[in-house]
């Protein structure tokens, strides 16, 4: 047996290992996020869509804000469709008055 017969082997360090797929909201986004919340903190989630997709041309569901939101230990509320009217001019108008809808 000789030196011949033995494979010799390198341990070379990988720079990026493959574990699936990048995300879709890097750290930029999330900073990005995180500033959005910090300056509106009742935003939604469908604003915070919108406005990231206007931002990095990159739409993102529902679940992945929400899986964003959640690195940031952000927790958001959902707003109901009733709780959104209630920040309108004229139900407001309304409360004031005293007037039933």
């Amino acid at each position: 047996m000789n030196v011949a017969d033995f494979a010799i082997f390198a341990i070379v360090p990988k720079e990026h290992i493959n574990r699936g797929p990048l995300p879709i909201i890097n750290d930029k986004g999330l900073s990005f996020i995180k500033r959005l919340v910090e300056k509106k903190p009742d935003i939604i989630i469908s604003e915070l869509r919108e406005l990231y997709n206007n931002k990095f041309q990159v739409e993102v569901a529902v679940g992945t804000m929400s899986n964003a939101l959640s690195k940031l230990n952000l927790r958001r509320k959902k707003k109901s469709e009733y709780a959104l009217e209630q920040e309108r001019v004229d139900v407001k108008k309304n409360e004031k008055s005293g007037e039933e809808k």
